[in-house]
């Protein structure tokens, strides 16, 4: 552990000061905590800016967020509770939000250098692998931008999973990906937001 979070084994062997002892293993048990997903977290958020991406024929990422592999020169043991997903697009499509996934030529930015455990990603050209936590339709507008804006349950957008990169079977990664249905494309803007906790 460290100074704010540690657990620690002390002895004392009056008959023989030369003893020692081997802590093989621990448990540490919390009754009546607070749950991870009530806890106060520091909201933040990422999106396209004024750039859209077009969704056509094929999935293509829209924007993506991971944890940084370090932050404020430490190793990042920070955890990610994402909480929603706004969109507008020009015309139908079907928007998936996939945990784990694999990027196909990301460029990853920092979300905020110095307040921000996060990076995102608007570059990607293709996504495989991962798991869909989420998927709905938009349809077109006749009179304006299709928008949708999508909130989780039990927590966030990923129930009661975080969304952390040292989990042994993810990559950390959490994508908002589109394919239209329509016969023209639809070029999409999208925000996502999300709790850090660290």
């Amino acid at each position: 552990g460290d100074e704010d979070n540690a657990v620690g084994f002390r002895y004392k062997v009056t008959a023989n000061a030369t003893a020692t002892m081997k802590a093989i293993c621990c448990t540490v048990k919390s009754e009546g905590g607070i749950d991870l997903q009530d806890i106060d977290g520091i909201p933040r958020s990422a999106d396209n800016g004024i750039t859209v991406v077009t969704a056509s024929t094929t999935l293509i990422p829209l924007l993506s967020i991971r944890p940084k592999t370090t932050f404020n020169s430490l190793p990042n043991l920070g955890i990610a509770l994402p909480k929603l997903v706004d969109i507008q697009a020009s015309d139908a499509l079907r928007l998936v939000v996939i945990h784990g996934g694999t990027l196909t030529s990301p460029t990853w930015a920092d979300v905020n250098t110095s307040s921000s455990m996060m990076e995102v990603d608007v570059a990607a050209s293709g996504i495989t692998g991962g798991n869909e936590i989420f998927s709905d339709y938009i349809p077109a507008a006749s009179t304006g931008p299709a928008s949708g804006r999508f909130t989780g349950t039990s927590g966030g957008l990923l129930g009661k999973t975080v969304l952390w990169d040292r989990q042994s079977t993810e990559t950390g990664i959490l994508t908002v990906a589109a394919i239209r249905t329509a016969a023209v494309d639809a070029d999409c803007l999208v925000s996502l937001q999300w709790d850090e906790i660290r």
